[in-house]
């Protein structure tokens, strides 16, 4: 007589059947998680780029208030060299290109890793056309070629 053995376990089949299934929801799942890295990324750039600038902002209004360093930011354009000192609590950007006028940041171009965020009436966003936040040339006086408000800024004080 034989004696009945106890199955205790899973067969070869049944493991490889777990094995393919898991390989293809990883492989359905992977891309739609790199989109939400990516887009969280994004995102971050976007934020950052509001915070540095109301940093900008708020040290115009307090250049304002002291009087004594106001002339480092009068109405005008500038880069990340000539807009220094700006208190911002997180990572400063690679490139800086702003437009301030009244003490307010107008327009301006940010870099934050690899993402260049264009800032213009208040609504920043993700440029992806551009390699860099570079204001180019002198940035001490507006750019013409830059901004259209300044151009018609200085055609209007002209006439």
């Amino acid at each position: 007589m034989r004696k009945q053995m106890k199955r205790y376990g899973f067969t070869l089949i049944e493991l490889l059947a777990v094995i393919v299934i898991l390989g293809v929801l990883s492989l359905i799942a992977t891309p739609f998680i790199l989109g939400v890295i990516e887009s969280a990324r994004k995102g971050a750039a976007v934020n950052s780029a509001y915070g540095y600038v109301d940093a900008i902002e708020k040290s115009s209004l307090q250049d304002m208030i002291d009087k004594s360093d106001y002339q480092n930011k009068k109405n005008g354009t500038y880069n990340a060299e000539t807009i220094k000192p700006v208190k911002y609590k997180g990572a400063d950007p690679k490139d800086v290109c702003v437009t301030i006028e009244n003490g307010e940041v107008t327009a301006g171009s940010f870099q934050f890793g690899k993402y260049v965020v264009d800032y213009n009436g208040g609504k920043a966003v993700i440029n992806e056309d551009k390699e860099n936040a570079g204001c180019g040339g002198n940035s001490e006086t507006p750019i013409l070629y830059f901004y259209y408000d300044t151009i018609f800024t200085l055609f209007s004080q002209q006439l």
